[in-house]
């Protein structure tokens, strides 16, 4: 067991842990299952009042002493610790990154919601490290409590920056420069994700559903732009295909008589 856990210890950055648990709760999980797998014998030999005094059992228990101690004390108290030190902080730090970043593309601005997956291995590891009985820093634990609203935050603007994609996608170059106002306006309504607004805020929906107004006004302005710009485009089709003047007919071998001449006239 002993050269199990140092195996364990050093095979890359954790032990191996079960696929659906994070690193750290992951490896105090894994700790322990030694733990409990040496302690089975150990019990066993307790049970045999005879054999207590012998030197293999006092040898078997100076070994079972010194790996409990280093099973719990040299490693599952460190891993813990480290944890909680580094993550209380780096919780409220991720916390407070804006609700959106932004990029320029082309001419274009993209934006993504902003929430750090460090920050859902965290809520993850505070999940676990409470079932097995650890002490979990009351901050992490009103994060964790929140953990819905943040995916429903999410969800929220994911489907916002859906319609905003949707809205001014596969617009015309001539269309973005008769929109280019109103597009403005929008990603001022936009940014204030990206510069007013980070997990800490009350006001997300109140955000969201300002933007989507926004959005919807952007659309039925772009409607109205895209239907009147497509009559001038019709129009401008028409002029530049109709017959103004008719073409003569050079090679005709017989004049025109006085009826025949007047009446193209007319009509042309």
């Amino acid at each position: 067991m002993n050269r199990l856990f140092i195996e364990g210890k050093t095979q890359g950055p954790h032990p191996p842990i079960s696929k659906n648990m994070p690193p750290k709760a992951g490896s105090i999980a894994w700790s322990r299952s030694i733990m409990g797998r040496i302690s089975k014998p150990i019990k066993k030999f307790k049970s045999k009042a005879d054999q207590l005094m012998t030197k293999t059992f006092k040898d078997a228990a100076l070994e079972y002493v010194k790996l409990a101690k280093e099973l719990d004390q040299g490693y599952e108290k460190v891993i813990f610790e480290k944890w909680r030190e580094e993550n209380t902080s780096k919780a409220i730090e991720l916390l407070k990154k804006y609700i959106l970043s932004w990029k320029k593309v082309g001419d274009n601005i993209e934006y993504s919601v902003q929430f750090e997956p460090q920050l859902k291995v965290i809520i993850r590891e505070a999940k676990f490290l409470d079932r097995i009985g650890k002490r979990i820093p009351q901050t992490i634990i009103n994060i964790a409590l929140q953990e819905k609203d943040y995916m429903k935050y999410i969800d929220k603007l994911n489907q916002l920056l859906r319609g905003y994609n949707s809205a001014l996608s596969y617009l015309k170059p001539v269309e973005k420069k008769l929109l280019e106002k109103q597009i403005d306006k929008l990603n001022k309504w936009m940014d204030k994700g990206a510069q007013n607004h980070n997990w800490f805020s009350l006001s997300i929906n109140e955000y969201i559903k300002e933007c989507q107004q926004a959005i919807d006004s952007f659309i039925e302005i772009k409607n109205r732009v895209i239907q009147k710009a497509g009559n001038i485009e019709e129009k401008v089709l028409n002029i530049e295909n109709c017959q103004i003047i008719n073409q003569i007919d050079f090679d005709r071998k017989t004049t025109m008589d006085i009826s025949e001449f007047s009446k193209y006239f007319e009509d042309y």
